[in-house]
């Protein structure tokens, strides 16, 4: 019984499956096709890479709430941009939807340079670790946004001049923040990192800050120290294999997914308290 449940959960519906062939005017195996690549492009499960299809070949959402589980659509809502019709809204789509959407997802396939000498395995790892790096990039951010904007609530924006260059234990972040800004003054054909001194911080940075600070922190992600530190020493080990371009496995990467999904899930809760002191 848990089996056939398990294979219902993984199958794909082959009416869709069908409908989508008409639309593309492809076979049905080209069809699956379309959907492994999806499935490799976006890091993402076979089902949502076939919602992911469907969306984009204009099926409507009506249909597409019977294809697959509320689960499904829910998760695939989230990556549709927010200037395209939302799986969630229901009714007859307009003429020539699916073309001009199909249009659209074509038009976010990565560029990939061409080199004699490398192999196709190279290739194949940069577009994986595109997507890869699409999440440390936010992930990584999102904790720097978190500090500041937690911080400005409590102390006003200029928290970091008044909070950590006066803080001795701080010392060495904030003299490597003025370095970077100071080297980067001295290259100004070079774009700049940020406007706040936060995102002149590393991860070790970063970690400090929250070792001082974490008691204005707390209130605001209702969680302990070793929740932060756990998102930062994740982001960490996968992030120095990236920065070196080397490839990072599907395990490493699935890994860090789930942590930025708990993290983000935790943010839920700091947005609720900055509304209140907002308000």
């Amino acid at each position: 019984m848990e089996k056939s449940e398990t294979m219902r959960k993984m199958t794909i519906n082959k009416d869709l499956i069908k409908e989508l062939s008409t639309r593309m005017g492809v076979t049905n195996r080209r069809v699956y096709q379309r959907i492994k690549r999806i499935e490799d492009q976006r890091l993402v499960t076979k089902k949502e890479a076939a919602c992911l299809l469907a969306h984009s070949e204009g099926i409507s959402a009506r249909d597409i709430n019977t294809y697959f589980e509320p689960e499904i659509v829910k998760n695939v809502c989230k990556m549709i941009p927010e200037n395209t019709t939302p799986l969630r809204r229901t009714g007859k789509d307009k003429k020539g939807a699916g073309k001009s959407a199909s249009k659209q997802n074509e038009n976010t396939v990565l560029f990939v340079p061409k080199e004699p000498l490398l192999s196709q395995t190279v290739f194949d790892d940069a577009t994986k670790m595109a997507q890869y790096y699409l999440y440390f990039y936010i992930f990584e951010n999102s904790i720097r946004n978190f500090i500041n904007i937690t911080m400005s609530s409590r102390y006003g924006n200029n928290w970091w001049q008044e909070k950590v260059v006066t803080n001795q234990n701080l010392k060495q972040v904030y003299d490597g923040v003025k370095s970077r800004k100071e080297a980067e003054n001295e290259n100004r054909f070079h774009g700049k990192r940020g406007e706040h001194e936060i995102y002149y911080t590393d991860i070790d940075d970063l970690r400090k800050i929250i070792e001082i600070f974490f008691p204005d922190l707390k209130p605001f992600l209702k969680q302990p120290k070793s929740f932060l530190e756990h998102m930062l020493r994740t982001i960490n080990l996968s992030r120095r294999i990236i920065a070196h371009n080397n490839p990072l496995t599907r395990r490493d990467f699935e890994r860090a997914k789930q942590a930025f999904s708990d993290w983000c899930d935790q943010l839920s809760i700091a947005k609720e308290r900055l509304g209140e002191r907002n308000g």
